[in-house]
């Protein structure tokens, strides 16, 4: 049971360092600080939790026979999470990302939704999107029942697509069906930051371990590649994502190439490429510029990261240079911007 949490007036449930950021800077400072009991996990680094003294959340991975049953197991026991703490979450103010394992912890409660990524409905909850009609089909499989029944509704209705999502806070104006009748918070970054306190952005930046070091040694690079956790996914192979990445970065002068990490992504760059620096904090690149990274080109596979950057920044997109990233994006998943389209390499 959890000690003095009568005392926190919110709930916050996050797997992103996007949605947690966009949490930290449309809550209020005292509210955000001290108000309010954190539950992190998947892409949020453990570090982050224990700043915040939440809740962290292990997620189980694998496609082995073994590891899908331990994973039916710890969901099942997700169930029981906030009995499990003593806690009575009818009573708390919930801002949450629905999908995955929260899902399960939004099954009895009406919620606010945060954003998972810039232009996110645009791209990926829209009729005709891959990323949709995965979702649909999911909906009406057996395996989709099945969730619904164990897990609740929003396990097979997430992303604020259920009747239970009330709000969503966004970061610039989207557009999808889904945000119909939703009552709909749009704020950028840089004016949530700017009307913040210097206070309220030093915790922030000490939650995160950002420091002007490390934009300064990021500045120094003049292209900023931003990985994303193919392997660890599922959706390349060791061997096949290898190859991908040496034809990417033979486009580029190693000494002026970082790599971004994303925060699952947990592959070993430095071995691959041990002339090429790598910068691995679990931070999303929206928090980096607020902070004055200022770089020239950045380059990814299908990161929705470039969506933030100004248009005077080169972005090369490499989604449709491999068949099996071309097959997973589809034909809507791309920036919603001026972009370079890297078909071969």
């Amino acid at each position: 049971m959890l000690d003095n949490f009568d005392s926190k007036r919110n709930i916050c449930l996050c797997i992103s360092p996007y949605a947690l950021l966009l949490y930290m800077l449309v809550t209020e400072e005292e509210t955000m600080m001290n108000g309010t009991l954190y539950v992190l996990g998947k892409g949020v680094s453990r570090a982050v939790c224990e700043r915040l003294s939440g809740i962290y959340i292990n997620t189980i991975n694998g496609n082995s026979i073994k590891d899908k049953a331990k994973r039916f197991v710890s969901k099942l026991q997700m169930r029981g999470f906030w009995r499990r703490h003593g806690i009575d979450v009818r009573n708390h103010e919930i801002f949450a990302q629905d999908h995955a394992v929260l899902s399960i912890l939004l099954r009895d409660v009406n919620y606010k939704l945060l954003s998972d990524g810039p232009k996110y409905f645009s791209i990926n909850m829209q009729e005709n999107s891959t990323e949709y009609r995965k979702l649909l089909a999911n909906r009406n499989s057996l395996e989709g029942k099945l969730a619904r029944f164990f897990y609740g509704n929003v396990a097979v209705c997430p992303f604020g697509d259920n009747e239970q999502c009330t709000d969503i806070y966004l970061t610039e104006e989207d557009h999808s069906p889904v945000l119909k009748n939703k009552i709909l918070h749009v704020n950028s970054f840089l004016d949530l930051w700017n009307n913040s306190s210097e206070k309220k952005r030093a915790f922030i930046n000490s939650v995160f371990d950002i420091s002007l070091e490390d934009v300064s040694f990021m500045n120094r690079k003049s292209v900023i590649f931003f990985s994303q956790p193919l392997v660890a996914d599922g959706i390349m192979t060791d061997s096949d994502y290898k190859t991908f990445l040496k034809g990417i970065f033979s486009r580029y002068d190693h000494d002026k190439l970082l790599i971004k990490t994303h925060p699952r992504d947990k592959y070993d760059y430095k071995s691959l490429f041990p002339d090429v620096e790598v910068y691995e904090k679990s931070v999303n690149a929206q928090l980096l510029m607020l902070n004055g990274l200022n770089v020239e080109r950045v380059a990814t596979i299908f990161s929705s990261s470039v969506d933030s950057f100004p248009e005077s920044v080169e972005v090369d997109w490499f989604a449709n240079a491999h068949p099996v990233t071309k097959l997973y994006c589809g034909s809507t998943q791309k920036p919603h911007r001026k972009y370079n389209d890297i078909l071969t390499l």
